[in-house]
């Protein structure tokens, strides 16, 4: 009997923890539960459905100003309650329930990368106990700090842009053929571009009429223009549409600067995204959407400091110096 009981403890221990999408959620109000339900999907399906057990989240008071944490012992996620529900904290914890099981802080770029990550000259670096401890602690903390920022990023940095950190692409191949490797997204498969009828672009705004488009010029002079030709158009009155800003849908985040972001995450999205990677720096600007099927990116698609994203006829354009470009619908 007792050679047996390893193994009836190792199967009751399984047996309280839970894939992300039946993993239950301890005391958050229900708008923060569902926010927390979404991440929990999208990180599993980013990362291979059932890769990842969890006993639980908790939200909780927790001490010593920390926002979140994993305890591997019990497979328990803590999310500090007066922050009701970071995402990059709880992706974060994530990647460390990924990493408990699998390891993968042993590959040797996380050494390369808890250098800088814990070098005295860096700033932010990590100072809580836990994360200091001793150099498997470290390379733990590594591999979780650059994780948490997705699976979106880590795909759309993969293919170098000319103002990246010089080490960014090969640490993003590498979460996300290692990490991310269930996320997919289709490419981007834009129109044909649609030529500003005064030859250059100062403001491109959409109207009530989804077929119509204010185009400012550099001059202030304003013309109203067919949105899918490039035609101009009789002077009629056509009401400006009233644009807002939305937070990305689940699964983004990681984001240095989002403030281009138009559309919605129940609808046709697209951001222009600049992704903040601790001690290396930022990223160059990128382009991603979400429209109808699934996430969309171009792969190696640089943005520049002009273009600029707006949404109309319900689709997501680029607008560029000459230009403008259907890119999600």
């Amino acid at each position: 009997m007792l050679h047996t009981l390893p193994a009836l403890l190792l199967a009751a221990t399984a047996c309280r923890y839970h894939s992300l999408d039946e993993a239950p959620i301890y005391g958050a109000s229900p708008e923060v539960e569902a926010a927390i339900r979404a991440e929990l999907l999208a990180f599993d399906d980013s990362v291979g459905p059932g890769r990842t057990r969890i006993s639980g989240v908790w939200i909780e008071d927790l001490p010593d100003g920390r926002s979140g944490q994993f305890r591997r012992g019990s497979r328990k996620v803590q999310l500090d309650e007066t922050l009701g529900m970071r995402r990059d904290t709880l992706t974060h914890e994530l990647c460390h329930a990924l990493d408990a099981d699998e390891n993968l802080w042993r590959d040797p770029l996380m050494e390369e990368l808890a250098e800088g990550l814990f070098d005295d000259a860096y700033d932010h670096a990590p100072t809580d106990r836990v994360s200091t401890r001793s150099a498997r602690a470290r390379q733990r903390e590594a591999f979780a700090s650059f994780c948490e920022t997705g699976a979106v990023a880590a795909h759309a940095m993969a293919s170098r842009c000319p103002d990246d950190p010089d080490e960014l692409a090969g640490i993003a191949s590498w979460y996300a053929g290692r990490v991310f490797r269930a996320w997919s997204s289709s490419p981007l498969t834009p129109r044909e571009p649609v030529a500003s009828p005064t030859g250059s672009v100062g403001i491109v705004w959409p109207t009530e009429d989804p077929g119509v488009v204010v185009v400012l010029d550099e001059d202030d002079q304003v013309f109203y223009v067919d949105l899918y030709t490039g035609a101009l158009l009789a002077e009629d009155e056509h009401p400006l549409l009233d644009l807002e800003t939305t937070q990305p849908p689940p699964g983004l985040i990681g984001l240095y600067d989002h403030s281009l972001i138009e559309g919605s995450s129940d609808g046709p999205f697209a951001a222009r995204m600049t992704f903040w990677l601790h001690h290396l720096g930022v990223s160059a600007p990128r382009f991603v959407g979400l429209g109808g099927d699934g996430w969309q990116l171009e792969a190696g698609d640089c943005t520049l400091d002009g273009d600029r994203l707006f949404p109309a006829d319900e689709a997501i354009w680029l607008q560029q110096s000459s230009g403008w470009t259907e890119l999600v619908r």
